[in-house]
């Protein structure tokens, strides 16, 4: 009997082992394309001219000319802030995804599914039509905030006083969604030629533009959920996998750690899409992808989900800014096409494996 329970210890600890290893694999993948990303795009930027910048006299030995202060511009106030805000944008929503997934049950669910998309939408609009706070991209950004929060006390409030659960949580979300859809359309059915095209552009999703205070602000509030999020780990992993019911027995009250982990999601997802749009499919492809590789425990499922997240968005960027270069396609547009096909294939090969 004891020789047993060492056996099961030695393969589950083996088991730990492959994971780490693969999430150390995807980590630094990650920073691979990261790098390779800075040298990506119109500017003729090489790896040896910035060795060179960085290290005058190694330039002197070998012959290789530095990088110029243009160039330098370039990679410090273009790339380097796209690159970043990629990464943050698709690890917030990967781990925004998997949150909303074990919380509500619903392996299809993603940060948008409470309306907080359409609700940013419709906040946008209002900020580029109406300048609430003068022209310029502040009253965007914050009539987006401002909406996706309203949107967030409604959902969350009518399913605490409703005791609805997670199933009503998602209806109440499902009936704002095109509530708030409804009104932006109007709103671009009024809006200017010039207006119509802003209020499109941004729902397209755009890394363009982002400066070091925004990113800032995106990178404190992923951190501080990541930590909270992954303090409730355990009770995810009781959620996802036995419901409310479950959940219940072990201690764990389903409701509370639904509403509050559903007001996080909202606050990162608003946050993050009220600066770069909607960049929807990453909040649903990368925790299925992560539960593919890594299995569903939380306490790696979580980083696991935030590092495929940023791959998707980092990459979709790359392409974005390469495949027709000069002209940049919007992040969202490149996600839309390369991650429909993936989720249907998702979907194909998660029925397949539950039919056996």
């Amino acid at each position: 009997m004891r020789e047993k329970q060492h056996e099961i210890s030695r393969a589950y600890a083996r088991l730990r082992r492959r994971k780490a290893l693969l999430l150390l694999v995807l980590t630094a993948a990650l920073v691979i394309l990261a790098t390779a990303a800075v040298f990506l795009g119109t500017s003729d930027i090489h790896f040896s001219g910035l060795v060179s910048y960085l290290f005058p006299d190694w330039g002197v030995r070998h012959g290789i000319v530095p990088l110029t202060g243009t160039q330098i511009v370039i990679v410090l106030t273009l790339r380097l802030p796209r690159i970043i805000s990629a990464v943050l944008v698709g690890a917030a929503m990967g781990i925004c995804g998997t949150v909303m997934q074990s919380t509500t049950g619903n392996v299809m669910a993603s940060p948008f599914t409470t309306g907080i998309s359409s609700a940013a939408g419709l906040g946008a609009a209002i900020g580029i039509l109406f300048h609430p706070l003068g022209i310029g991209n502040t009253s965007v950004v914050v009539c987006a905030f401002g909406v996706a929060a309203i949107n967030a006390a409604v959902v969350y409030g009518i399913t605490a006083a409703g005791n609805l659960g997670a199933g009503g949580m998602i209806l109440v979300g499902v009936a704002l969604n095109f509530l708030f859809s409804s009104a932006n359309s109007l709103l671009q059915y009024v809006a200017s030629e010039d207006q119509l095209s802003q209020i499109v552009h941004w729902s397209f999703g755009s890394l363009t533009g982002l400066t070091w205070s925004q990113i800032l602000l995106m990178a404190v509030t992923l951190g501080v959920a990541f930590v909270l999020f992954g303090k409730q780990a355990w009770s995810y992993n009781i959620m996802s996998s036995g419901g409310d019911e479950s959940a219940k027995a072990l201690g764990v009250n389903a409701s509370r750690v639904r509403i509050a982990s559903g007001i996080l999601v909202t606050v990162v997802s608003a946050v993050t899409i009220s600066f770069v749009g909607v960049i929807g499919f990453v909040g649903i492809v990368a925790p299925h992808v992560a539960r593919l590789l890594l299995g569903s425990e939380h306490r790696i499922l979580l980083p696991a989900s935030s590092i495929i997240g940023a791959l998707l968005v980092l990459a979709a960027d790359s392409i974005g800014r390469t495949v027709i270069s000069p002209v940049i396609i919007p992040v969202g547009v490149v996600l839309s096409i390369v991650g429909a096909p993936l989720f249907l294939y998702l979907i194909i090969s998660r029925r397949r494996r539950s039919s056996f």
